[in-house]
């Protein structure tokens, strides 16, 4: 898991970013990125999103790490 603590000087508040890849199988991954801001009490982002590498076609020279995104929910 990525994380990560930003305080906001403006507003005053933490906030906490927390990133995780969970592997579905070896070219497929779930995606989950979320963002709490502890002053409001809740996340002010979510976004899961399911990505599929194409090992295959990024051996070509102009498909450096071809990437296919399934589905975003953000």
């Amino acid at each position: 898991m990525e994380s990560s603590l930003r305080y906001a000087g403006d507003s005053k508040s933490l906030v906490i970013h927390a990133k995780e890849k969970f592997p579905l199988n070896t070219f497929t991954h779930l995606q989950g990125h979320a963002e709490l801001d502890t002053k409001i009490g809740a996340p002010t982002y979510l976004c899961a999103m399911i990505r599929q590498y194409f090992p295959d076609v990024c051996s070509y020279p102009f498909y450096n790490n071809l990437l296919l995104v399934y589905v975003a929910i953000c």
